[in-house]
């Protein structure tokens, strides 16, 4: 059963501010175009009845999905205002930029961390060698949790270079405790650990960790209800300059120290 949320955004004079509030929760029965609109659609229809008021749609905000891009957008055009002008939403946007830079920048190695560690989550004795490898290790008391894999959430681009930078010799040293046992798997393992073991990968994963972490912050703020865009643009400009200096930022005592632990392993 798919549902429907319905949201009120408003500002409250009173305290000056914008007000985001759930108002309800509609089952439906497909995601086209059409069955969202007719939703929202009969919504506003008893909230005018509701209210005695005649509401004046005057825009509207979707993500880059065809049904609503174009579906709803059309049915809302068409039906109730000719000039409700189409607006992206712009933290989606964001999270595409976000996923086209390291597509296009750092797309080998991401997608060799993302693919190990999907490796890992496709078994439960893989986590297991890998979160006694990380207790072995200290870089965790316990394990910690395997980010769950997104394509979407930008957030989870950043845990990923995080996970990996922080548990980089408990990876190494799991994946070659893997290869060992010679059993399902073990070759794509050793396929990874010698990759992990790469200077330039090590070194990619550490710049990728600081930039996505100012990305993060960035996104967080203008993800804030009260975000005007002069605050946008102003967060926008310091990112950008966090970013350019991001290989004064970088380590390289921490670099070296990784670079020996993993080789030191992989002999």
């Amino acid at each position: 059963m798919e549902q429907l949320c319905i949201c009120l955004r408003y500002f409250d004079p009173s305290t000056k501010e914008l007000v985001e509030r759930i108002i309800c929760l509609y089952e439906i029965h497909s995601q086209t175009g059409e069955a969202i609109f007719d939703v929202i659609n009969q919504f506003l229809f008893d909230l005018e009845k509701e209210l005695d008021k005649k509401f004046i749609l005057i825009g509207q905000c979707f993500d880059g999905a065809s049904s609503v891009r174009c579906q709803a957008q059309g049915h809302i055009r068409s039906r109730i205002n000719a000039f409700a002008f189409y607006v992206h939403c712009r933290s989606h946007l964001i999270n595409l930029s976000v996923k086209d830079t390291l597509t296009n920048e750092f797309y080998q190695s991401y997608d060799l961390i993302h693919r190990t560690l999907v490796f890992f989550q496709e078994s439960a004795q893989r986590l297991d060698i890998l979160k006694r490898s990380q207790i072995f290790h200290t870089t965790s008391k316990e394990g910690s949790k395997v980010p769950s894999a997104s394509d979407t959430r930008w957030v989870y681009h950043y845990q990923l270079a995080e996970f990996v930078w922080t548990h980089m010799v408990s990876i190494v040293s799991a994946l070659i405790q893997i290869h060992e046992k010679n059993k399902d798997g073990s070759e794509t393992a050793n396929g990874f650990a010698i990759r992990f073991v790469n200077e330039k990968f090590i070194f990619q994963i550490g710049i990728m960790r600081i930039i996505l972490g100012h990305a993060k912050l960035f996104l967080k703020q203008t993800e804030r209800r009260s975000t005007t865009f002069d605050k946008f643009s102003i967060c926008l400009d310091s990112t950008i300059v966090r970013i350019q200096n991001t290989l004064n930022e970088f380590d390289y005592e921490i670099y070296k120290q990784k670079v020996k632990e993993d080789r030191d392993l992989y002999q």
